[in-house]
């Protein structure tokens, strides 16, 4: 498992050599992801979620990665989507690890990952470092699941997170959420910036205040992380 994604961590690291240009992300309907997260979370509260989103028209459901196989079931004949997030809290555990969490998730039947890159790296600067981990992590989604990438906005200011976006994107994260979980706020400017770039961004922590909700969508934000309440 560790030389396949040393192998596709090589082709992605020569592919960046050859052009300074972001991918483009690919096109997906956007919306609200309904949201349940909590750890001491039961299959029924994973239940009323699901009716939930079908009764809001939600474009997807966030949940922990061991309830993945309970939507998959519940959601048949839905076009809800699965979403699930990898490497909590701040990405700071190994890419090994995530990859096979992600792995584990793609085959429970997500649709999309969300995964924290290494803020660790992210804080020190260190975005080549950002990059290899997240390439590393993300290869077990590769034209099985959407991944996004998640930035905590906590200490940054525009400029990293622009580059950080970036590099992301060139590792093949298909969108970037900003996240304020670990104590930082999403500002409609950094959503702003990004679009400006053409990526795809989502919002998750502080996105569930109804006048967030309103200026993060005149910003320009695809997706909205939302908690169930």
């Amino acid at each position: 498992m560790i030389n396949v994604i040393s192998q596709e961590v090589y082709r992605q690291i020569k592919a960046m050599q050859g052009s300074q240009e972001p991918q483009t992300v690919s096109p997906q309907t956007g919306g609200v992801l309904l949201a349940d997260m909590r750890p001491g979370a039961k299959v029924a509260d994973m239940k009323q979620l699901f009716e939930a989103a079908r009764r809001k028209n939600s474009f997807a459901v966030c949940i922990p990665q061991w309830f993945v196989s309970v939507a998959k079931e519940n959601l048949v004949g839905s076009k809800i989507k699965i979403a699930t997030v990898i490497g909590l809290p701040e990405g700071t555990n190994s890419p090994l690890a995530k990859y096979a969490e992600i792995k584990q998730a793609v085959a429970a039947g997500a649709d999309l990952v969300l995964i924290p890159i290494n803020m660790d790296y992210c804080r020190a600067g260190d975005t080549k470092a950002v990059q290899k981990d997240l390439a590393e992590s993300l290869t077990a989604s590769r034209g099985k699941a959407m991944a996004a990438a998640v930035i905590e906005v906590k200490d940054l200011d525009n400029s990293r997170i622009i580059e950080t976006a970036q590099a992301c994107a060139s590792v093949g994260a298909e969108a970037i959420i900003l996240s304020g979980i670990a104590g930082g706020t999403v500002q409609s400017d950094q959503i702003r910036d990004l679009k400006a770039k053409g990526l795809k961004v989502g919002v998750i922590g502080g996105a569930s205040d109804a006048g967030r909700q309103s200026e993060y969508k005149q910003a320009g934000a695809d997706w909205l992380v939302v908690r169930n309440r």
